[in-house]
């Protein structure tokens, strides 16, 4: 049986069209051609069953077959907030990070972090994590955020039912993990 490959895309009704990147991939790399089944993905945790029916320079058109919403997605909102960490330390947090369904997840500075961040970075760290997505079968990608200062971050939290602090220095916690219910932000 032959994997159907999946791919993200911004408009999809009866029709959707793959360019940028997907498009490369799709057409460069797997080689696909008109006629080919491919699953779509909006990114708001629909997916749709589309066949090719067009390929020109730069863009596929596809037409969609049937849509459903996706049943692989965590039930949880889970926000991370982790700090910049060097090298390419940080995309690997946030590659796994999406791999174990995280919905956000927010990058700081503070006077304790030694990386340095900007948009180019942060637009990095997005396709890591759209990337990521595609690999484990999910029908949503993570927003990433960048915050200046770990207070930004900090609050960018008011709207979750838990905050949770993981420190190397902590005691045991009473509180059993399983038992939490509502979005958590994970600091």
């Amino acid at each position: 049986m032959a994997t159907i490959r999946r791919f993200f895309t911004e408009h999809v009704g009866k029709e959707a069209i793959l360019s940028g990147d997907e498009y490369s991939h799709a057409k460069n790399v797997l080689r696909l051609k008109e006629g080919d089944e491919i699953l779509l993905l909006d990114g708001s945790g629909k997916e749709y069953d589309a066949i090719i029916n067009k390929v020109t320079k730069g863009e596929m058109l596809c037409t969609v077959v049937s849509e459903r919403v996706s049943d692989k997605e965590c039930k949880t909102k889970i926000r991370l907030l982790v700090g910049a960490l060097k090298g390419d330390k940080t995309e690997l947090v946030v590659q796994k990070a999406t791999e174990l369904g995280v919905a956000e997840i927010a990058v700081f500075s503070s006077r304790f972090c030694s990386a340095y961040m900007n948009e180019n970075k942060t637009e990095r760290l997005r396709k890591v994590a759209r990337e990521a997505a595609k690999q484990c079968l999910r029908a949503t990608v993570p927003t990433v955020e960048y915050f200046e200062k770990f207070e930004d971050a900090l609050d960018s939290c008011n709207g979750f039912e838990n905050k949770l602090f993981a420190c190397e220095f902590a005691q045991t916690s009473d509180r059993n993990l399983h038992e939490l219910r509502g979005s958590c932000a994970l600091v």
